[in-house]
């Protein structure tokens, strides 16, 4: 088994920017990190430090962890949600204006030691910023898909970090099993106000611009009836 090749006598908790963004490199899977602790994008519990070193070893092998390491997936619903949006945004989004990422750009705040992988984020198309390590700064709106295993993060500890960037609009929160899209919207400085909407004929109007009409945002899950 791969923990058998760690040859370590101490197992650290907590690693560092550069471990994580090597650990994300070499399983090539998608992960957060936060307060020193590797998280994948799907899941509510850090990688195991044990695990952690094996793929930082060189004994690491891709397939031998592939095989028996289950890393968290999203749903049917989830994938099926997100390529939605990903199709509504490329119909409606002024594209010379925003740019946006699906899946696949990780957001932080500089010097902070945190990054996050948002499911889709938008942000201006000629005034993007990144780190050192080619993470977005300045996003602009952010949403994340709700599920089991990661809502309380979503609502907790992402909200309140995302909303501390200053570029920051709107951050909204769609469910899966359920018309629901929760939008958090700038007010000032540090004020935030929240609009729910929670029934198929109700449409999302993004600031920027995007409509999101829910019965077309579900329309593809395995409960949508028409």
């Amino acid at each position: 088994m791969m923990l058998n090749v760690i040859t370590s006598n101490i197992t650290p908790q907590k690693f560092t920017l550069e471990e994580a963004e090597l650990v994300q490199d070499k399983i090539e899977g998608k992960i957060e990190f936060m307060d020193g602790l590797i998280i994948p994008k799907e899941g509510k519990n850090p990688i195991p430090p044990e695990v952690i070193l094996y793929i930082l070893s060189e004994q690491f092998n891709l397939d031998s962890f592939q095989n028996q390491f289950d890393m968290p997936k999203s749903s049917y619903n989830h994938k099926e949600i997100l390529r939605q949006l990903n199709f509504l945004l490329s119909q409606q989004i002024n594209h010379s204006t925003y740019g946006y990422y699906v899946n696949d750009i990780e957001i932080s705040r500089k010097y902070t030691g945190y990054f996050y992988m948002p499911d889709l984020a938008i942000t201006l198309q000629d005034s993007r910023i990144y780190d050192d390590n080619g993470h977005l700064t300045n996003p602009k709106s952010i949403i994340e898909i709700l599920s089991p295993s990661t809502q309380k993060k979503d609502r907790t500890e992402k909200k309140a970090y995302y909303q501390s960037l200053e570029s920051l609009e709107e951050y909204l929160l769609i469910s899966q099993d359920t018309y629901k899209i929760e939008q958090f919207l700038r007010k000032g400085k540090t004020d935030w106000i929240v609009k729910v909407y929670d029934s198929a004929d109700q449409t999302c109007i993004m600031t920027v611009g995007v409509k999101l009409k829910l019965s077309d945002v579900y329309q593809n899950t395995n409960w949508f009836t028409e």
